[in-house]
């Protein structure tokens, strides 16, 4: 079996998640939706009326069935892009998508002037704290969602930024972060989104393609997914 999870942008149209693979199942979690919105396919969901998977969505969780073009299926990527198919490359958009992790933390990507590489804890058990540096006003890729790895020689361990404004990060309280981290050195801080437009010029992985815009994939809001490609035929 083979699985792959992360996030994207949700970019309120159709869009391709080149996840490398043909997946046999699908689940999709509208992270910021407000009653949490599902979307689940996979390839035994062989009936007209869902041949692309359901929606649970609203107050009571109702599902939507999903026809032909209305929701998941799976892609076969090959495709050569062009500015025609591929019309945005900015960060958090694109119709063809794939798997970039890069450490945004240095002055020449997010951080404001110098490198960010430290984190101190401001009280003890709080999740709060800050950087030795601002992130950049100008930044575009660390925020909330961004993974951040601190610790020391000893040992390393991965964090979630829960926030942190643009401009900000070196005075006290000013990054909120998942769970509580003792301070310590950063050695790497990713972007919110785990996909993120492929290149024009590039040729496509597999993966999915996915067409619902409702409560799922809408614009501006984080996705969180999991593909996975099971053993039988």
């Amino acid at each position: 079996m083979r699985k792959v999870s992360g996030t994207f942008n949700g970019t309120g149209a159709g869009v391709y998640i080149c996840c490398g693979f043909l997946p046999d199942a699908v689940r999709i979690y509208g992270a910021e939706d407000a009653e949490a919105a599902t979307l689940e396919w996979n390839r035994n969901m062989r009936a007209a009326e869902m041949v692309e998977g359901l929606i649970r969505h609203g107050t009571g969780q109702a599902p939507t069935l999903l026809t032909a073009g209305t929701g998941v299926r799976p892609y076969i990527g090959g495709d050569l892009l062009t500015s025609t198919l591929q019309t945005s490359v900015v960060y958090g958009e694109g119709v063809y998508q794939v798997r970039i992790q890069r450490d945004y933390r240095f002055a020449d990507q997010d951080a404001d002037s110098v490198d960010i590489n430290e984190w101190t804890l401001d009280t003890a058990g709080s999740r709060s704290g800050k950087f030795n540096a601002d992130v950049a006003s100008t930044a575009v890729h660390i925020g909330e969602g961004s993974p951040i790895q601190i610790g020391d020689d000893q040992s390393k361990e991965w964090f979630i930024i829960e926030s942190v404004t643009a401009g900000q990060g070196k005075s006290d309280d000013e990054v909120v972060l998942n769970y509580a981290a003792p301070s310590g050195t950063v050695y790497a801080i990713r972007g919110m989104y785990d996909f993120n437009a492929l290149a024009v010029g590039r040729v496509t992985p597999a993966g999915f393609y996915l067409a619902t815009t409702t409560d799922i994939n809408v614009d501006g809001e984080m996705q969180c997914f999991e593909a996975e490609q099971w053993d039988n035929d």
